[in-house]
């Protein structure tokens, strides 16, 4: 870690991840767990390292590539909350190459990974890149305990036309995509 081109960049236990602004956090996986680094500025304390409760974590959107023009493959449905309810709702997932894709690794899903076949059970609203877009869910068999939080407004009436893939962090080491929509 340290100043590379004059930017401060964290290059420990995987790709290096330069800052851009004061108060940016990064999260990095140690040992299979999760760490804050939060970049404090300049001076003799430049940063911060916090272990990051797997569970629960509340996500409400994601900065992140979206993508449509790869060969996307369905893989598996994570479990996740709704608003603070149960955790019996399951969002796709789904792979492709990640070649040029970001994720937003402060958000990372957390949750059981699932193949059974789900029924479709709605929408949840999440804003991604600053405009809010839709991602799909379906209802589950499981409750377990432990599963990431997704804040939004729920939708089970309307139209709603596919637009892209979010390309996201699940689980700490694997990265798929998820469709997002937009509600006409």
């Amino acid at each position: 870690m340290g100043n590379v081109a004059g930017a401060f960049t964290w290059d420990i236990g995987g790709a290096p991840y330069t800052f851009t602004i004061i108060g940016e956090e990064y999260t990095q996986i140690a040992g299979g767990n999760p760490y804050t680094i939060r970049w404090d500025g300049t001076g003799s304390l430049l940063f911060n390292v916090h272990s990051i409760p797997l569970c629960p974590n509340n996500v409400s959107g994601f900065n992140a590539t979206l993508r449509k023009d790869l060969p996307f493959v369905f893989d598996s449905y994570v479990l996740v909350k709704i608003n603070g309810g149960t955790n019996n709702t399951y969002i796709p997932l789904y792979t492709a190459s990640n070649d040029g894709s970001n994720c937003d690794k402060r958000k990372p899903l957390w949750g059981e990974i699932s193949n059974t076949l789900k029924t479709s059970n709605g929408y949840i609203s999440s804003v991604i890149n600053g405009n809010t877009y839709y991602i799909p869910r379906y209802s589950g068999d499981i409750s377990a305990t432990c599963s990431s939080n997704l804040i939004g407004t729920e939708e089970v009436v309307g139209t709603f036309k596919f637009i892209n893939y979010v390309f996201v962090l699940v689980n700490g080491d694997q990265y798929r995509y998820v469709p997002v929509y937009e509600k006409l």
